[in-house]
């Protein structure tokens, strides 16, 4: 469907509804993949070692590293299954403000997308310069930061 600006009139009603149907969708799908846990340590342990896609190797995340856990945070909040976020976006996050437009930061952060994307945890929103975190990358980064904050599954709770 081609993207049209919209109006304030009552005509365009519909569509703010189709737009926001499709967003509250996508936010439900991110919530949903979020509950799945038992079943990706596999996929935890794959993370953490290099892969290589199209004949470029990536390295793995360091999964108990501040910096991973301060990348995963801010790829999973919520307003970025919602619109995407792009490369300034998660910039803001996760370095200081005094020192977001450093060439060099732009770069590493780069980068960075470029490797969550080759193990299959963002993929790119067509015809933009956008991201949106895959159900894969919802599915294992809420474990990883689950894990990382120490909470324990109910089925371990001491009586």
């Amino acid at each position: 469907m081609k993207w049209a600006p919209m109006g304030k009139s009552v005509v365009n009603l519909y569509r703010y509804a189709q737009v926001s149907q499709s967003a509250n969708i996508r936010y439900w799908d991110a919530l949903h993949a979020a509950n799945l846990t038992g079943e990706c340590l596999e996929e935890v342990e794959k993370l953490s070692a290099p892969i290589t896609k199209n004949k470029r190797r990536y390295t793995g995340f360091n999964l108990l590293s501040q910096e991973a856990t301060t990348t995963f945070a801010a790829v999973l909040d919520g307003k970025n299954h919602i619109k995407g976020f792009s490369n300034a976006d998660i910039r803001g996050v996760i370095y200081p403000r005094n020192m977001q437009n450093d060439p060099r930061l732009v770069g590493k952060t780069t980068r960075l997308l470029a490797k969550l994307r080759a193990h299959g945890l963002i993929a790119k929103i067509p015809r933009s310069f956008r991201y949106r975190p895959t159900a894969k990358g919802i599915r294992i980064m809420s474990t990883i930061l689950r894990v990382k904050k120490k909470e324990i599954p109910s089925q371990f709770d001491v009586a």
